[in-house]
């Protein structure tokens, strides 16, 4: 069962600056929550695909998205 939205906020509130907390929050559910689970809680892809109940090809794929959307976003 994913994080759920709230949770994932609340934890990147605590660790990141605001700016690149305005851009995570303006990110689709499922890029935040993978960013999110590697970036700022430290989960291995593996725990992040059990944890998503997705393919770890798809953990990749949306770690790989969301960041390149965060990069544009703080360009």
């Amino acid at each position: 069962m994913p994080p759920s939205p709230g949770a994932d906020v609340a934890l990147a509130a605590q660790t990141l600056p605001d700016d690149i907390q305005d851009v995570l929050r303006r990110l689709p559910d499922e890029y935040r929550a993978a960013i999110v689970m590697c970036d700022v809680v430290g989960l291995s892809y593996q725990e992040i695909s059990d944890s998503l109940d997705v393919p770890v090809g798809s953990v990749r794929s949306r770690i790989h998205r969301g960041r390149a959307l965060l990069r544009k976003a703080l360009a």
